[in-house]
């Protein structure tokens, strides 16, 4: 293998990197639950992403490489070319996507050097992982102490495990979303995959991210879980997803596009648009997927989701309270136990959205 792609195209690969492990695995993680992070709105720019060249990519190496061969990495280099958003971006008046924070925050990484958040990466690590100038440190030390010098490749396979507990869980307490938190890592999916801002969809003519299914997207080109086969940590397969997280993951997609769809409808005002038609429409199918899943079999937390959303798709039905109601019973859904829902396996996608990507083949 090797990792001589520029350093833009190295920077995107830690975030990535967790998000799919995250989807893959669907671990519990160990200690107390650190707090949720903030979900991002269009216009966020989170200015503390420092890259992965010199932090993940020495040690996350496949996952690295496969992340290189995504649209995801891609992005930052052919994004702003296409004909679509140059129609966008002249629409809405803006000049370049990489420099208007309505693009930003989803199609790349932006990293404050001083003079002011730049887009310097596509989506990702730190797009899933969170920006990680706070808790990279504590994540790259044996057991968690920043004095320590940092872990280097292969190091890992010597640390005990009650040192690796004590290095992640000081991580996620200050902020990193590791592969363990499936809900977490989902919102980040979400928030940039529901598109509710009218301005972008009415004027600008920016689609509302409909077609996204959380299962089938995260196992496909996303899906970086590489894990060792025991001898040589180079000598790792990207994994797919157990039966019974497929199916934890497919409910708890259908769960966050809920909830998703509801704040975008609270907060466009007029939803008598086409852009809150469009909305509406994704709320809808969500609904009826929900109810498909009911019928099949009793899931406690999803079927409080479905009776406190509003019966009719009116904003004015919506509130703080009933969205964090809606978070917190699909946090709680991501850790039901997979193996009692088989019954809905005729509903699961039988495909992925792109081709599960392996820089060994």
């Amino acid at each position: 293998m090797k990792i001589n792609e520029p350093v833009a195209c190295v920077l995107g690969i830690v975030a990535l990197l967790g998000c799919l492990v995250l989807f893959t695995r669907g671990e519990d993680g160990e200690g107390a639950t650190p707090p949720a992070p903030e979900r991002r709105k269009s216009t966020l720019i989170e200015t503390v992403a420092i890259g992965p060249e010199d932090h993940c990519a020495d040690c996350h190496i496949p996952e690295t490489e496969a992340w290189e061969m995504s649209h995801h990495a891609e992005s930052f280099r052919s994004r702003h070319k296409t004909a679509e958003a140059k129609a966008i971006l002249d629409r809405l008046g803006l000049r370049s996507m990489k420099r208007s924070d309505e693009c930003i925050s989803c199609h790349y990484t932006a990293v404050d050097d001083g003079r002011g958040p730049q887009a310097r990466f596509g989506v990702s690590c730190e797009s899933c992982h969170g920006a990680a100038a706070s808790w990279v440190d504590v994540h790259n030390r044996p057991g968690g102490d920043p004095r320590r010098d940092a872990l280097r490749w292969g190091d890992g396979r010597k640390e005990s495990a009650e040192k690796k507990a004590t290095r992640i869980h000081a991580a996620r307490a200050l902020g990193m979303i590791d592969s363990a938190r499936t809900f977490d890592l989902a919102e980040r999916c979400f928030s940039c995959h529901v598109v509710a801002d009218g301005t972008l969809i009415e004027k600008g003519g920016h689609p509302t991210g409909q077609g996204f299914e959380l299962l089938s997207w995260s196992q496909g080109e996303v899906r970086h879980s590489y894990l060792s086969s025991g001898k040589d940590p180079m000598d790792a397969m990207n994994v797919a997803a157990s039966p019974e997280h497929r199916r934890r993951l497919y409910v708890l997609g259908v769960a966050l596009e809920i909830e998703h769809t509801l704040r975008g409808l609270a907060g466009m005002g007029d939803t008598s648009t086409a852009a809150g038609s469009a909305i509406r429409q994704r709320l809808g199918e969500a609904r009826r997927k929900a109810q498909a899943i009911l019928e099949r079999v009793e899931i406690a937390e999803l079927r409080e989701i479905v009776e406190a959303t509003p019966v009719k798709d009116d904003p004015a039905g919506s509130s703080p309270e009933l969205f964090a109601r809606v978070s917190d019973a699909a946090r709680r859904l991501a850790e039901v136990d997979g193996s009692a829902l088989a019954a809905i396996d005729e509903l699961l996608p039988t495909e992925v959205v792109g081709a599960v990507l392996d820089p060994e083949e």
